[in-house]
Order: C-alpha cells, then structure tokens, then sequence
C-alpha cells in the first residue's frame, strides 16, 4: 500500500498541480459520524489502491437515505430567525458546511493557551471536492487527493468576464464557487474580552484591530451569538466554552507502522468531542493523504488502524513545501440550517503538529 502512495506522490511532483475535483465515479468525503462504519457503491480510479470502500454520491449533502436534500434547507420566506440544530450525523466538518462561525484558541501540547483565531465565513456552497474515501474503520477515515478531472456534461463555465464562476463535482454536475454573504455585525455575549465581527460591501469579516488574539472562553461557560439578519436571516445561538486541550506528544506525532498507533490526551469530563487531522501535502493543493478520525472526549484516545498507519505517506515534520498543518481539536459544534446550506458554529482548543512517518 506504500508503495501505491509513493506513485501518487511522484504523480503529483510531476503534475506540479491539483485540479479542483477528481475522476467520475470516484466517492465523495463520508458522511460525518462518530463511530464512521465502513459502506460501499461505485468503484475508485484505476490508480488507486483496489481496497477502495466509496460512498454514493447522495451520501455527501442529503438525508443519508432517500436522497431528498429538501431537510437541508428551512423556509426563509417567513424572515424569522434561523433554525439552530444540533449536528445531524450526515454532516462531515471537512466536508458539509458551506459556512462558519468559530471561536478557537490554540495551545501547546501541555495545553497551555498561545492564541485565539476567531473566523467567520459565510457561503453558499460547499468547497470543491478534492478527496475522496479510500477507507473508514474503528474511529478513523483515510482519504486521498483526486488527480483527475471528472467528467461534467455540459462541460462547467469558469469565466471572469461574464462572472460564472463553476467547478465539476465528482457527481458529474456543475457547482458555483462559494461566494460570500452577510448576517449583518455578529456579536458575542459572556466571552473574556469585547468581541465583534463586522462585514464590509463584500461580506467579508473581521474583528477589529483591537482584538490581538486574547484568551477567549473559559471552560462550561456559556456564550450568546448573535446577528440582526442582513442576506441571511437573524441568528441567535448559546454555545459553550471549551476546556484547554492537552495531548500526550510534543511538536511531532510519529506514525509507526505494525500496529495500532494511540493518540491520548486528558479528557476534560464534559460532552465535547476531539478531532484529529493527520493530512500531508503542501499550500495550495489538496492534501495527498489525510487520516480523519474523531472520538468522544471523556474516551482520553483514539486508536489509528494500522493499516490506515501503514498506507499514509513518508512524513519527516515540516520539511518540504509549506505543508497542510495537522491539528488534534477538543470542539462542541452546533449547525445553523440555512437557505445556502449548513453553517457550522462552534469553540474548540486546537493544538497543531508535525507528522513523522518512516
């Protein structure tokens, strides 16, 4: 399987570049859950590993069963405030959200505070597809890049002069590129500091240059979100601040091959769940490889298969091009439904590393 990896690699090295989306017929990202569960349908590109278990193309931004994506959506019509959910179990946090609202604080691997880095994006629609599933088990998702061009017909219009703006699905359908939208000033009750987010003429976000990255949240305590509505309805929302995480590896996390690899942290005692990104590949294009995994926080570990270990690529921490950061977070997330799609709404503590792998 190393091996199969390695060509991928030098494939890319070749190609320099990759496209905005892969072959026809290749799976799209799994749907979120918990506890992933292997699922099959369709067939992978011929230059991927024979093991592939793809997902229907139905699976990605529908119910999960009849395909219907009319659940998705809420009425708008009416102007009342925005339906806030719990996260359905279709919705994968790489995949799903067409928007998002997060107020994240990173630390060091002692859990120690370093900064926060609030963000809000407003879209309507999904990133372009640039993996797809190779395999789920246990806690765990493995994905590969897409190399080749899907097959869209009619063919996708990517013009700046008559401003469509469009990328080909791995479905075989032609999707816009996301653009942005306003919720009017979004403003934040019961954190440690004065927090607002502002919109310009082109809805894009930002806090102020009063804010310089200071402590955000305490642990279990609550925070109100709110936005008056401005293209997008008004929106109020309680979350929840995270507990500081730490984990029990330094700058690198090292992948060793011939068995199951633990990564462990200190569980918090509360609801959160942690989630762990292991992905190579640098700025720019899609992560050759990344392991997905995600676990309840009070379970303290998440065990990655080996096999999973064994087809990731060789790592040697940052060296190479700037390189896909790999993150380990402890997040409570909450979905605001909108016409555009799902938007993501959530706290998290994020500690970010280096991979190594030999």
């Amino acid at each position: 399987m190393r091996s199969s990896i390695l060509a991928t690699v030098m494939a890319l090295l070749v190609s320099w570049s990759i496209p905005a989306c892969g072959t026809d017929g290749g799976a799209l990202p799994a749907a979120y859950t918990a506890r992933p569960a292997a699922r099959g349908g369709g067939a992978p590109p011929d230059s991927i590993a024979t093991d592939v278990k793809p997902l229907d193309a139905t699976d990605l931004m529908t119910d999960g069963e009849s395909g219907d994506t009319t659940d998705l959506m809420m009425d708008g019509d009416s102007g009342d405030t925005a339906e806030v959910i719990s996260p359905p179990p279709n919705y994968h946090p790489l995949f799903d959200f067409v928007g998002t609202i997060e107020l994240v604080e990173t630390v060091e691997d002692d859990g120690s505070f370093t900064q926060s880095q609030p963000r809000v994006f407003l879209g309507d629609e999904v990133q372009p597809i640039k993996q797809f599933l190779v395999e789920e088990e246990g806690d765990c998702q493995f994905y590969q890049a897409l190399l080749l061009e899907p097959d869209c017909t009619p063919e996708c219009i990517y013009d700046v002069e008559l401003e469509i703006y469009e990328w080909c699905h791995p479905d075989g359908h032609c999707r816009n590129h996301t653009q942005r939208h306003s919720a009017g000033t979004i403003s934040f009750a019961g954190l440690l500091v004065d927090l607002v987010a502002t919109p310009d003429d082109t809805a894009f976000y930002t806090f102020g240059t009063e804010f310089g990255g200071e402590n955000l949240f305490d642990a279990n305590v609550p925070i109100t979100l709110s936005a008056p509505g401005d293209e997008l309805p008004p929106l109020t929302m309680e979350l929840t601040g995270v507990a500081d995480l730490a984990v029990s590896w330094g700058e690198a996390l090292e992948l060793v091959d011939g068995s199951d690899n633990v990564a462990k942290w200190v569980p918090a005692g509360n609801d959160a769940t942690v989630e762990l990104i292991i992905q190579t590949g640098w700025h720019g294009s899609a992560s050759i490889a990344t392991i997905w995994c995600s676990a309840p926080d009070a379970e303290g570990q998440i065990s990655i298969p080996q096999h999973m270990v064994e087809m990731y690529p060789i790592a040697d921490g940052g060296v190479a091009l700037e390189q896909h950061p790999s993150f380990v977070r402890r997040v409570k997330r909450q979905v605001w439904e909108t016409d555009f799609g799902p938007v993501q709404v959530f706290t998290s503590s994020e500690y970010t590393f280096f991979i190594r792998h030999f």
